[in-house]
């Protein structure tokens, strides 16, 4: 008897042992997409357009064991140039926009409140009138921006994750044709520039001498049992196993002798 509590001790013990440790590993799965340095308007218009499919959790315990879903995003926007003033020793600021946008499985909203701006300050065109300068003064290093976010999958999601398919993630980005005030986009050439705006009337763009990048990356985090969790399953399962077999030895051998 004395030997039997103690085998009931340990299973117990074991489970609870289980309980406490089936949060802290994870599952990491990471997704990214650039767009090079591209001349607009001359080359293609610059744009992130992906599907990214998300491996979903076929482990051990399935939806009783995934017990989180997490997606971190981050963006970023790069841009370099060629401007040109009319009047010497000209202060100006240029802006460059984006838009992003992440399409989330399920009934999760998506994300879209990672739209980096850029917008270079207290730049000054050296010399006379009429002569070119760098957009950022340090060329050819380009000017950036970035943005990140975080959300968390609700519980009720969590069987959209699970299984041995994929699950679709849709990222969009691109650069917005439009400033926020007080800002214009006439080239030297007197045509728009697409992208690029620049605050001072007396300083423009060169024409088809504007260049950008766009860059999106997709970190998806899975939380499961530890690894140490399934060998404890295991040693739980193999205990009551045994506990079973000899009850049933034992209810074999009391039949017999009756």
């Amino acid at each position: 008897m004395k030997n039997q509590s103690l085998k009931k001790l340990a299973v117990t013990a074991g489970l609870a042992g289980l309980a406490m440790s089936a949060r802290g590993a994870t599952i990491v799965q990471t997704f990214s997409q650039t767009y090079a340095l591209t001349a607009s308007p001359l080359g293609s218009a610059p744009t992130i357009n992906a599907t990214w499919n998300v491996s979903q959790y076929n482990g051990f315990g399935g939806l009783t064991s995934l017990t989180g879903v997490q997606y971190d995003v981050a963006t970023q926007i790069y841009y370099r140039g060629t401007l040109v003033a009319l009047s010497a020793s000209q202060s100006y600021q240029v802006q460059v926009r984006s838009d992003f946008n992440f399409n989330l499985p399920g009934t999760a909203p998506d994300i879209a409140s990672v739209d980096p701006t850029i917008t270079t300050s207290s730049a000054t065109s050296p010399g006379s009138a009429l002569t070119t300068f760098n957009a950022p003064s340090t060329y050819p290093t380009a000017a950036t921006a970035s943005a990140s976010a975080t959300q968390a999958v609700l519980a009720g999601d969590l069987g959209t994750y699970v299984g041995s398919g994929t699950v679709p993630v849709v990222a969009a980005g691109s650069l917005l044709t439009s400033a926020l005030g007080g800002y214009h986009n006439t080239s030297d050439l007197g045509l728009t520039t697409p992208y690029v705006f620049v605050n001072n009337a007396k300083v423009f763009p060169m024409f088809g001498l504007q260049e950008y990048s766009l860059v999106a990356t997709l970190t998806v985090t899975y939380t499961v049992p530890e690894p140490g969790t399934y060998a404890a399953i295991g040693f739980v399962a193999l205990v009551a196993g045994h506990q079973v077999l000899s009850r049933r030895k034992r209810l074999t051998a009391l039949v017999s002798a009756a």
